[in-house]
């Protein structure tokens, strides 16, 4: 019996470089993700992730809410952050709504707010994106 549940495991390698002046770096990270859909159209999912880079680790993770508003599109809610290591350590909220034109080509137009933080990242904006179905 099919109980609406989601796990997968992801493991890869990143490079960045955050200016000219400064010389790439690299690092690994391993994801766990679960999900569960709940009642009709709707999606719960929460992630964790050990990014390692230059000898030190970090936990990244992400909780999001979803609902499929109409045929193809969603609401979306999600809180992510990262701890000290790899990133700073800083916490995020973010409301989205995704206009699906199709079943493969949707919009996403949201607000991104910085949650209140020690290091006074206090950062906020709107978040634009192209949801691409292949």
């Amino acid at each position: 019996e099919d109980h609406g549940w989601a796990i997968s495991t992801q493991v890869g390698a990143y490079i960045w470089k955050e200016s000219e002046s400064q010389n790439a770096s690299s690092g690994a990270e391993v994801r766990l993700a679960v999900g569960k859909s709940i009642g009709d159209g709707g999606w719960a999912n929460v992630e964790a992730a050990v990014r390692g880079c230059g000898g030190v680790n970090s936990l990244r993770w992400e909780g999001t809410l979803g609902h499929k508003v109409r045929q193809y599109d969603r609401a979306i809610l999600k809180v992510f952050g990262d701890s000290e290591g790899c990133a700073a350590n800083i916490t995020r909220a973010q409301a989205s709504y995704v206009y699906g034109f199709n079943s493969r080509i949707g919009l996403e137009v949201g607000w991104r707010q910085t949650l209140p933080n020690d290091s006074n990242w206090n950062e906020q904006g709107v978040v634009v994106g192209l949801w691409l179905a292949f």
